[in-house]
């Protein structure tokens, strides 16, 4: 993060004095100022929690196994988009526990996780043979839709990445399967149908759709910062690919808010953002 920060600040000038400085997109730049310098406040604070797990971890009962994969799985959601290889540490932990409990649920979970910091790095080949071999419906119903989430993105991710006529169309096709089995499954009109829902519009050239299912989520209370973080970055990308850059950036703002406020680390709305302002 901290060569992205510096990115911010090195364009914060030529950023103030090429767009209006009034209304909410002046706010949002003094509000971003702002919370570029309590980086280090944030980061404090959420490793503190990462070291109370560590202890609680270290005084465990090792004959505890289902408590253990509990703990590991806590370590894993505080490193999920903190460090990448943290959490795929703790995911493999989990895996290890699974085994040992001969839990069929359990192991198709911590699947998933592993499943998620490969794709978060990149790593398509080893997301693809890690979760291959995965069956649906052997997934427990509590994590359908994360199982289903992680592979529509999968096939999404490699579409972007491949980005021609030949494979990508194939790629986007796949990942609709899987969002609508995702759609199956989650509640309707919850932020995370809407948001799926927003996201296979957006794949399939319905972007007015995509645009009227985010914007009714980030028009919700309550939004956790992640939240807030990635349905403002989607629906940033919608309006850059439109060649509306003065609409992308107050919302690319916007997320990378709150991806410092819940210590997010290596996020495409800072990439994107840092890149567009200098």
């Amino acid at each position: 993060m901290i060569t992205r920060i510096t990115l911010f600040l090195s364009g914060f000038l030529w950023l103030t004095t090429s767009f209006a400085q009034t209304g909410s997109f002046s706010k949002a730049i003094d509000q971003l100022n702002t919370e570029l310098a309590r980086v280090p406040a944030y980061d404090r604070h959420h490793q503190a929690g990462i070291a109370s797990l560590k202890e609680t971890l270290s005084n465990a009962d090792t004959a505890d196994l289902a408590g253990l994969f509990r703990i590991n799985e806590n370590l894993y959601n505080k490193y999920r988009v903190f460090q990448y290889d943290s959490a795929y540490h703790y995911a493999n932990r989990m895996r290890d526990i699974a085994g040992k409990l001969n839990d069929p649920a359990l192991i198709n979970l911590s699947r998933i996780k592993l499943g998620f910091s490969l794709l978060s790095s990149g790593m398509y080949k080893e997301t693809f043979d890690l979760l291959a071999g995965m069956n649906g419906r052997q997934v427990p119903d509590s994590n359908k839709a994360e199982y289903y989430a992680l592979m529509g993105r999968y096939y999404y991710d490699l579409g972007d990445f491949d980005n021609d006529k030949y494979h990508t169309p194939f790629h986007v096709q796949q990942g609709n399967l899987y969002m609508d089995s995702v759609l199956a499954v989650l509640p309707a009109n919850s932020n995370d149908y809407l948001y799926y829902k927003g996201l296979k519009a957006l794949k399939t050239g319905q972007g007015e759709i995509a645009k009227a299912n985010f914007n009714q989520i980030l028009s919700r209370r309550g939004l956790s910062s992640h939240e807030v973080a990635v349905v403002a970055s989607t629906l940033s990308d919608f309006h850059i690919k439109l060649g509306e850059i003065d609409a992308a950036i107050p919302l690319l703002v916007k997320s990378v808010i709150a991806d410092i406020q819940s210590s997010t680390k290596e996020t495409t709305a800072a990439f994107t953002l840092a890149t567009i302002i200098i």
